[in-house]
């Protein structure tokens, strides 16, 4: 470790900039838990790094032990940097009410400070949770101001975020026309700003809307393509995510043999993901899926599960959407 507090933090900084977010892990790993959690600045770079690298879980857990330290230290930029994590973690656990609640405080927080990158930050978050309430014009009018920020800011990864938010939201709703341009945006910014990581869900989300518009062969490929980069990374959240859009395709396109091993391998992988809304996901499609088998049995175990996980995070207007696909596919 580089010797000297200062020094270290320096370090750490420009590596973080760099989005060198697993060399920032790494060495943060060896330092001594209490002078880590002595220090916010050490604890708010980990904090990110780990969100960033798809590890919520542990975000979670250190930001939860930071709490009472930064909040007592009186520093409103800490602050406001710890709330808009704290926010994205508690997005990442289904925890939405308590995410609006945060993210709100730090918007209010960073407006009156006058502080955009803060703005940018917790505006796509209170966006990310008034679309998994199906509060849609109210997503679109956050991830827009987002957008306006992060533009003026010329912070490229942001634009690239809040667009593919956007596309998200529009696929999900029904508004396809509205989303191809923002996914395709979204790869546009990520490929230059975006880790491989990053870069592996517009390529996911692609493949559904083409699927949507009817282009199976150009949905099939890019679901392909997605799963082939998230199986170079060892992050279960995106390799969930990937085989659950292949084996989707699949099952429309090809039928039920064609699909059971990618959602399987999806369901797998999701359980050790420790996100609800990947488990929402994939037991909706392992549903559909068992519907179309002739399994009713085993479907209306799936579709049980996947309605009271997206109900644990407030996601009535999904369950609702779910509920209408299901009734549709059972009497086709």
């Amino acid at each position: 470790m580089i010797e000297g507090l200062t020094s270290t933090v320096a370090a750490l900084q420009t590596l973080f900039r760099a989005r060198e977010y697993q060399e920032v892990v790494d060495r943060l790993r060896e330092v001594d838990p209490s002078i880590l959690m002595a220090d916010p600045e050490l604890v708010l770079i980990l904090a990110a790094s780990l969100q960033y690298l798809f590890l919520p879980v542990e975000a979670a857990e250190i930001l939860r032990r930071a709490e009472i330290p930064i909040r007592v230290s009186n520093n409103r930029s800490h602050l406001r940097r710890w709330q808009n994590l704290m926010g994205n973690a508690l997005i990442e656990q289904g925890r939405l009410d308590e995410a609006r609640e945060v993210l709100s405080e730090c918007l209010a927080s960073a407006e009156e400070a006058n502080r955009m990158r803060v703005i940018g930050y917790a505006s796509n978050g209170l966006g990310v949770v008034a679309s998994l309430r199906g509060e849609v014009e109210e997503a679109v009018r956050l991830y827009t101001r987002a957008i306006a920020v992060w533009q003026q800011l010329g912070d490229g990864w942001g634009v690239g975020s809040a667009h593919y938010n956007l596309g998200l939201t529009f696929r999900e709703w029904g508004r396809l026309n509205d989303a191809v341009a923002h996914f395709a945006l979204a790869e546009e910014y990520y490929s230059t700003n975006g880790t491989p990581a990053e870069r592996v869900y517009p390529t996911a989300e692609r493949a559904m809307l083409y699927m949507d518009l009817g282009d199976e062969e150009m949905a099939e490929r890019l679901a392909m393509a997605a799963v082939e980069r998230s199986e170079e990374l060892p992050n279960p959240l995106i390799r969930a995510a990937a085989a659950k859009v292949l084996g989707a395709i699949r099952l429309r396109r090809r039928g039920p043999a064609a699909a059971r091993q990618w959602l399987e391998a999806a369901a797998v992988a999701a359980e050790h993901s420790a996100n609800p809304l990947i488990k929402a996901e994939v037991e909706e499609e392992l549903a559909i899926l068992e519907l179309h088998s002739g399994r009713r049995q085993r479907a209306e175990v799936h579709r049980a599960r996947s309605c009271e996980l997206y109900g644990s995070i407030g996601a009535n207007r999904h369950v609702q959407r779910f509920e209408e696909r299901y009734a549709s596919v059972s009497i086709s």
